[in-house]
This record gives C-alpha cells, sequence and structure tokens, in this order.
C-alpha cells in the first residue's frame, strides 16, 4: 500500500491531468464548432447572392418578355390585327399588372374595335394608376362621346384643360360635347379656343377643321332663327355616310336636324341604329325612347328598342 500522503498527491496529479484535458477537450469542440458556424454563415450569405441574382435574372426576363409582347401588340395595331393586338397587350399585362403603356395602347386599340366598355375600363385602370395622365382623359372623353354620355365627356375634358389649358383636343371634345347637348354658344366658344391653339402650334388643318365647324354652327343658329330648313337633305346625307361606315359623320350631320328641329323623329330613330350598331346599346335605348315619345306609332323603334335591350 502506498503511504497516504503519496496517494494524495498522486491523486491531485491525475485530477489535475484530467482537468486539463477536459478543458482541451472543450477547446477543441467550440473550434469546431466556431469554424462550422462559420461556414454556415458563408453558405447563408452565399445562397441569399444566388437568389438575389436568380431575382434579377426572372426579373430581367419578365422585363424583355412584356415588352416584347408590348411591342409585338404595338406592330399588330400598326397593321390592322386589332384583335390580335389587345390579346398581345393583355399578355404582356399578365406579366407586368402595372404596365400604364399597355393599358393605354389597349383603350385605343379596343375604342378603335369597337369595345367602348373595355376602353373605359382600361381608361380607369391607367387614371387609378396616374392620376394626371391628360392622355387618358381626352380617350376616355372621347369613348364617353362616342357612347352618348355627353356630361361625362365634359368632364373628361374640362379635367383635361386643367392638367394643361393648351391641350387643343380637350376643347375640341368638349366643343362637340356642348354641341350635341344642343349648347351652340359653349361649342362655339370652345371650338374658338381649340383653332387658337392649334394656330399657335402651327397645326393648319386641326385649325382649320374647327373654323369650319364654327362656320356651321353659327350658320345653324341662323337657320334656327329665319326657317325653314330641310331635314330630310341632312337625314339623307347621314344615311349614305352611315352606309360607307362614316359613323361619326353621319351622328354628326343628325345632330344638326336635332339642334335645328328638336322635333324630328327620324332623326333620334336614325342615330338609334347607329348606336345599336356600335354597341352602344343603352344609347340606342335612349335614342328609340325619344322617337317613341314623339312618334308613338313608330313600330320600328319598338322592335329595335326590344333588340337593344336584349343586348345588354
Amino acid at each position: 500500500m502506498l503511504p497516504r500522503a503519496l496517494l494524495i498527491k498522486s491523486m491531485a496529479s491525475s485530477t489535475k491531468v484530467f482537468g486539463s484535458t477536459i478543458k482541451g477537450e472543450r477547446l477543441m469542440t467550440c473550434s469546431r464548432q466556431g469554424k462550422l458556424r462559420s461556414r454556415s454563415v458563408n453558405c447563408m450569405v452565399n445562397i441569399e447572392k444566388d437568389l438575389s441574382i436568380a431575382r434579377l435574372i426572372t426579373l430581367y426576363r419578365e422585363t424583355v418578355m412584356y415588352e416584347e409582347l408590348y411591342n409585338l401588340g404595338l406592330e399588330k395595331a400598326r397593321q390592322g390585327d386589332l384583335a390580335g393586338a389587345i390579346k398581345e397587350f393583355s399578355r404582356a399585362l399578365k406579366v407586368n399588372p402595372q404596365f400604364s403603356d399597355a393599358y393605354y395602347k389597349r383603350a385605343v386599340t379596343r375604342f378603335d374595335f369597337g369595345d367602348l366598355q373595355g376602353a373605359i375600363e382600361d381608361y380607369n385602370k391607367l387614371l387609378q394608376m396616374h392620376p394626371d395622365h391628360i392622355n387618358a382623359y381626352c380617350g376616355r372623353g372621347l369613348t364617353n362621346l362616342a357612347l352618348g354620355n355627353m356630361e361625362a365627356a365634359i368632364e373628361d375634358a374640362t379635367q383635361a384643360t386643367r392638367i394643361n389649358p393648351k391641350q387643343a383636343q380637350a376643347y375640341s371634345l368638349r366643343g362637340t360635347a356642348c354641341q350635341r347637348l344642343g349648347n351652340v354658344q359653349a361649342a362655339i366658344a370652345n371650338f374658338k379656343k381649340a383653332a387658337e391653339i392649334y394656330l399657335e402650334q402651327k397645326d393648319a388643318v386641326k385649325c382649320r377643321q374647327c373654323i369650319e365647324t364654327i362656320k356651321k354652327l353659327q350658320n345653324a343658329e341662323n337657320q334656327t332663327k329665319n326657317p325653314p330648313f330641310n331635314p330630310e337633305e341632312f337625314i339623307n346625307e347621314a344615311l349614305k355616310k352611315s352606309i360607307s361606315g362614316d359613323y361619326g359623320g353621319a351622328i354628326g350631320d343628325l345632330d344638326w336636324v336635332i339642334q335645328l328641329n328638336p322635333q324630328e323623329d327620324k332623326a333620334y330613330f336614325h342615330r338609334g341604329l347607329i348606336y345599336a350598331r356600335l354597341e352602344s346599346n343603352w344609347s340606342a335605348i335612349e335614342e328609340f325612347n325619344q322617337t317613341i315619345r314623339l312618334k308613338p306609332s313608330h313600330a320600328e323603334a319598338y322592335y329595335h328598342r326590344g333588340i337593344a335591350r336584349s343586348a345588354t
């Protein structure tokens, strides 16, 4: 047996050595953990970098895609393929729902295609995104004019002139709406303003058009004061224009007739037929209603009103 003092010393020495071993293992373990943690952090950083690059690539591809679809839509519109153009603009908007140029071009194309309600929807969406988009106000005003919504057309034109007091198109648009409402003096004032601006811009063609419209308005006003006039001539001219596809010109001639004689039921009836052909069924119904008010025995007005109602 070892002496007690020697045994205690030996135990103390072993304990010291054992303690150092434990501490060493702990240090090695901590070191390994530190390296693993460092590798993990580096790995996460690399993953985040990869994800960022992937997002950038996706964003780039989407940008290229919706711009290509948009340009394809423009090309189809130039070629006269309006349905195809609308489809491409819609595809571009599916990729990027915030693409304002695509909303504007689709609205214009829908108007040309005859989808007036669709054009209004696109203009509304565009104006929600960009409340000061002057071309959207003018476009929506023109569409409201075609739909027979004169007050709405005037409101859009007025908003456009607030944004840009030199927007000649807006004054011309408002003048046309005032004319159709029978407010001749307001119409003349707006066309004069439009003519002045077109003259400043050196746009001789549009300036001349405004001046000619002013002369017609003034002549119509004089004829109202000094009748008679022959409404059949205007109506026949309107029918010819309608048959040739000049619906705007036809409606303009019928507007003159109604302005000169608000009791002329034939003018309302034929204007209703044109609105029905343009699929502006609510405007057509209103025209047929007015025809029936003036001539309750007008059988064709009842018939076409029924067709327009069934189409709404």
